[in-house]
């Protein structure tokens, strides 16, 4: 009998069987919990080691217009200590989000997908990495229906006392 990785044996009573096969593979502890070492947890903490992230704010008005200008932090992408890179970064969202016909800001992906990509093609200018970039899409004078909705007007009489 041969016996390969993640067999299960009985070993007795009688001649060895295998009655089983049980999930094989090196794992690691991340917060208090097992975690597949190859699974999507731990391959997104080696590209944030390895490539570092940007995150974008991009602000947009109720009528799909930038309403102020987007903010781009770099961390563990380069060496940024008087925010040149970040700024070029901004510049590059900046031009690209407020290209976007109207139709297309209203698209909540469209502008994400704009922004990330006017992230990345600046970096990649700049250096060699590709990093995480997570883009957050605030829209400002828009109400939803729902929950949010119902809450806007007290927050609205707060802000105006």
């Amino acid at each position: 009998m041969t016996v390969r990785n993640g067999d299960m044996l009985r070993l007795a009573p009688g001649a060895p069987t295998r009655i089983a096969e049980v999930p094989v593979g090196r794992l690691a502890v991340a917060d208090g919990s097992l975690v597949s070492v190859q699974g999507p947890l731990m391959q997104a903490r080696r590209r944030l080691m390895q490539h570092g992230t940007a995150m974008v704010s991009v602000a947009l008005d109720a009528d799909g217009m930038l309403a102020a200008p987007a903010r781009v932090v770099l961390l563990g992408v380069v060496e940024d200590v008087d925010g040149a890179r970040a700024r070029a970064a901004e510049a590059a969202v900046d031009a690209a989000v407020g290209a976007l016909p109207r139709r297309a800001s209203a698209v909540e992906e469209t502008v994400c997908e704009t922004a990330r990509v006017a992230v990345r093609r600046s970096l990649t200018q700049i250096c060699s990495r590709r990093p995480l970039i997570e883009v957050q899409l605030l829209r400002v004078g828009e109400r939803r229906a729902g929950k949010s909705a119902a809450r806007a007007p007290a927050l609205d009489k707060d802000v105006a006392q």
